[in-house]
């Protein structure tokens, strides 16, 4: 009896589906980078195209990053969506820090089409004039409102009209801003008494 090491060299059984399955796996991973490749591509022909277009705007005018990007995406943006005026977005940091409750109204503008798709500076005049008829019961002169955002006072007039005929959107805006009126006199009120309590104090 003869005891050695037998080598047996034939292929394993599983050899060729190993490398089918490795084969099928390699496939798959080139078609995907493939398909991500050309999504890339599109999207920076969509970008390159938005950049061309609108290459030589005014001085003080840009485009919006977050239109940049719907168009890198390959979505399609309106134009009053893809220009924006640093002018615009100055005036609108100050009127929103001024009062939380312009914020609110835009809000609500933006389930109404005919108000949403009015440029960013009409919206905040409106939003302006709403809150001075509701609080002060005095509208503001359109003029003196058109003159400060900038825009067409004909333009500011038809939106104002259009504003007024969504009839639920003026209650609507009455209820939010007298709600903010009383959460800031409230807010006034204590102030008032915490400094005088502070100062008898004193």
């Amino acid at each position: 009896m003869v005891l050695d090491r037998i080598y047996d060299y034939s292929v394993p059984r599983n050899y060729y589906n190993l490398e089918n399955e490795k084969s099928f796996a390699s496939n798959g991973l080139t078609k995907y980078y493939e398909s991500k490749v050309k999504r890339i591509n599109q999207s920076y022909r969509n970008y390159e195209k938005l950049i061309r277009r609108y290459s030589n705007l005014r001085p003080g005018l840009k485009i919006k990053e977050e239109a940049i990007l719907s168009a890198y995406n390959g979505q399609k943006v309106k134009m009053v969506k893809i220009i924006v005026n640093e002018k615009t977005e100055e005036i609108k940091k100050e009127i929103l820090s001024e009062n939380k409750v312009y914020e609110i109204v835009l809000k609500e503008f933006a389930k109404y089409p005919r108000i949403a798709s009015r440029t960013d500076r009409v919206k905040l005049a409106l939003a302006v004039i709403a809150y001075s008829e509701v609080s002060k019961g005095i509208r503001p002169s359109f003029t003196g409102i058109a003159k400060k955002f900038g825009i067409s006072i004909v333009n500011l007039r038809k939106a104002y009209s259009i504003m007024k005929k969504y009839k639920d959107l003026y209650r609507n805006l009455n209820h939010i801003i007298r709600e903010s009126v009383k959460v800031h006199e409230k807010v006034c009120y204590q102030r008032n008494n915490k400094q005088a309590a502070l100062g008898s104090a004193l």
